[in-house]
């Protein structure tokens, strides 16, 4: 059996990864590999094995959590918790990070102050050892933080020694701890020839032709200006007084988007908005009438938002959505039981 879910989403750990004012990264050294099964189960889990072919076949029994079966995530991230629950009296910012922002064995955490955050480290290295795991590959934007955590146990040897185009990938994002930005990193592939084969990976060797061929080259000579943007992890002024989310929404013949920023003040009056989330979906291929096309992103917002509002743990003064579309303003002003659905 797979087990039930008991981990977050990947989604909210990630919003909330860019709220802390100070991050921090860590997995579990071998995770699975550390949690023992229960003995009358060990008999289900069997290898054969032999050094050569000329020995007899040995037959080994498996006693720990084995990558590769369906149960093998339930098990581990439920012992996880259940350590970090079994300890919460000793360890209380450990249990809840361990709760929130554990994604299998890889942890994205954090807190508003140095002061917090090199508590949190010292009680997530406490707890794990009383539960016989190691964390390992340490990374976080504070060099000060990363000063109470031994060498050997670093992802690298300090943050003096990133260099600026040094990426940490952080569950498929590209971090870099330097400046505390996310980025891209982009590998092409150079060729000579545009192929069907190479263009969408079907079989066909015949060449393209020789517009589309300069698109796509375009394209692949382009694609490499991505690193070039630097997006900052954190989304908040240091000591906000004040926090609000605007959501926007719009759409073209091609496509529809909505976007969410999140705007803080802090007590001098400074401002800073900030980029949180977006979605973008491909306008439907059967013709839509304006007002239908109009609601698609509206709709894309509400939703955006609605996942979104639950997993911020911070106080939100006002949340906003904003349209530049009069059509979209009237319609989601009219009692929907009058409304035929437009979008699903």
């Amino acid at each position: 059996m797979v087990g039930p879910r008991v981990q977050p989403e990947l989604f909210p750990i990630l919003i909330q990864f860019r709220i802390f004012s100070v991050a921090i990264c860590t997995d579990v050294e071998k995770m699975f590999r550390q949690i023992k099964d229960h003995e009358e189960d060990v008999d289900w889990q069997r290898i054969l094995w032999r050094d050569s072919p000329t020995e007899p076949i040995r037959e080994y029994r498996l006693k720990t959590v084995t990558y590769g079966t369906s149960s093998a995530p339930f098990l581990s991230t439920r012992t996880l918790r259940q350590l970090a629950i079994d300890e919460q009296e000793n360890y209380p910012a450990a249990l809840r990070a361990t709760l929130s922002h554990f994604y299998v064995d890889d942890l994205l955490s954090g807190s508003a102050t140095k002061k917090g955050a090199i508590q949190l480290v010292s009680e997530l290295q406490e707890m794990m050892k009383r539960g016989g795991f190691s964390l390992r590959k340490w990374v976080s934007n504070d060099p000060d933080v990363l000063a109470t955590i031994p060498k050997e146990l670093k992802a690298v040897d300090s943050k003096h020694t990133i260099k600026d185009d040094q990426t940490v990938k952080i569950l498929g994002i590209a971090w870099l701890p330097d400046v505390d930005k996310f980025t891209f990193t982009i590998t092409v592939n150079e060729t000579d020839v545009w192929t069907k084969r190479k263009s969408s990976s079907k079989l066909g060797r015949e060449e393209l032709p020789d517009s589309l061929a300069r698109q796509l080259r375009t394209f692949q000579e382009q694609l490499p200006l991505l690193t070039n943007i630097k997006i900052p992890r954190c989304i908040l002024i240091p000591q906000a007084i004040d926090v609000q989310v605007h959501g926007f929404c719009d759409s073209s013949e091609k496509a529809y988007c909505a976007v969410i920023y999140i705007r803080s003040k802090d007590a001098t009056q400074t401002v800073v908005s900030r980029l949180l989330t977006s979605k973008t979906r491909v306008s439907p291929v059967k013709p839509q009438s304006l007002p239908r096309l109009e609601l698609c992103p509206a709709l894309l917002l509400a939703n955006l938002l609605q996942a979104t509002l639950p997993t911020l743990t911070v106080s939100i003064s006002e949340t906003l959505a904003w349209s530049d579309s009069k059509i979209t303003l009237a319609l989601v002003e009219v009692r929907t039981e009058k409304m035929a659905t437009v979008c699903s």
